[in-house]
């Protein structure tokens, strides 16, 4: 379903997007302090790679008072691992009921009319602390899938001093470049995230992009190698972006962990909490005020570990699911 003509709810209008109004949503998320946070950075770049991809003509800017107050795109199945269509919807919290349901009604509508009837679902990921979202989920016929926390740490000049498990080394990407071994690190994420909810193993292609886009922050992540063996070899990774976390009413641009990946065969070995502490050392090193992470609320081995690492849960975010 395109956008091809104006829609409005009262003072709220929803217009196409364009490449002429990216210097609004820049402006909008600058000024913005949104539930939860955001991966890319405030810039042409950063916010234009959250949107490229979508289905053509379904990305929305959504107008309330001659201003932006929101958008949506919506994004086809990209791997058979994730054959659900997925959504991004963001709407201020001053935003009114009324623009909001505008928003989220046009991106069910553009659901429904591009899947064709061929049985599939649609997912928006929301923050636990916008209850307007939450809201609009519901009544559009939304259900919970899944909840995840949002995990914090404050960093220290301690932290600048990694520690690693016996036999394990920890090195920074540009040793990863340099030695060869990105195909490596691509191979323990696509094995590691198989069986991780939403399909997050990358191809070859997903991680070509993935390493070119605005999200990835090389200079905080690591790769974890095995001490002994007669070739490198990579058995967990650390891959990192810049979060900008508006959840405390403030600003603050953390080191976030992505992805935290290790081998099957080299679980419990201290791969994870070796990769996790280079990456803390890395950001105490950069200046970085703090540390964060994502995690899925029913894996309780992961949240014990990053408990005992000092990542405190500040708030979360919910799966939402809508089936065709």
């Amino acid at each position: 379903m395109s956008i091809r003509a104006t829609a409005t709810s009262g003072l709220a209008t929803l217009v196409p997007y364009t490449d002429g109004v990216l210097p609004e949503l820049v402006d909008f998320h600058a000024r913005t302090l949104l539930p939860g946070g955001r991966k890319f950075p405030t810039s042409d770049v950063g916010v234009s790679d959250g949107i490229a991809g979508h289905v053509d003509g379904t990305a929305v800017v959504l107008r309330e008072h001659g201003a932006v107050a929101g958008y949506a795109a919506l994004f086809a199945p990209s791997i058979p691992e994730a054959p659900g269509w997925h959504a991004t919807i963001v709407h201020a919290p001053a935003a009114s009921a009324e623009a909001a349901a505008l928003l989220w009604e046009r991106t069910v509508a553009a659901f429904r009319a591009q899947h064709r009837s061929t049985p599939s679902f649609l997912r928006v990921f929301a923050s636990r602390d916008h209850p307007a979202a939450l809201h609009q989920a519901t009544t559009h016929g939304f259900l919970t899938e899944r909840t995840f926390h949002a995990r914090r740490r404050p960093l220290t000049p301690d932290d600048a001093t990694p520690t690693a498990a016996a036999g394990l080394t920890a090195i920074e990407w540009d040793e990863v470049y340099a030695r060869g071994l990105a195909e490596q690190v691509r191979h323990v994420q696509y094995v590691a995230f198989l069986e991780h909810f939403g399909g997050l193993s990358k191809s070859p292609s997903a991680w070509e992009r993935h390493l070119r886009g605005a999200v990835f922050a090389p200079e905080l992540s690591v790769a974890v190698l095995a001490d002994g063996e007669a070739v490198p070899t990579v058995v967990g990774v650390l891959l990192a972006s810049r979060y900008t976390d508006d959840s405390a009413g403030t600003r603050e641009v953390q080191a976030h962990a992505d992805y935290i990946g290790v081998l099957p065969e080299w679980r419990r070995r201290g791969v994870a909490e070796t990769a996790i502490r280079a990456h803390l050392a890395i950001a105490a090193g950069r200046g970085y005020p703090a540390a964060s992470l994502g995690v899925d609320t029913v894996n309780d081995a992961a949240n014990r570990v990053y408990e005992r690492l000092g990542y405190a849960v500040t708030g979360g975010s919910a799966a939402l699911r809508l089936d065709a």
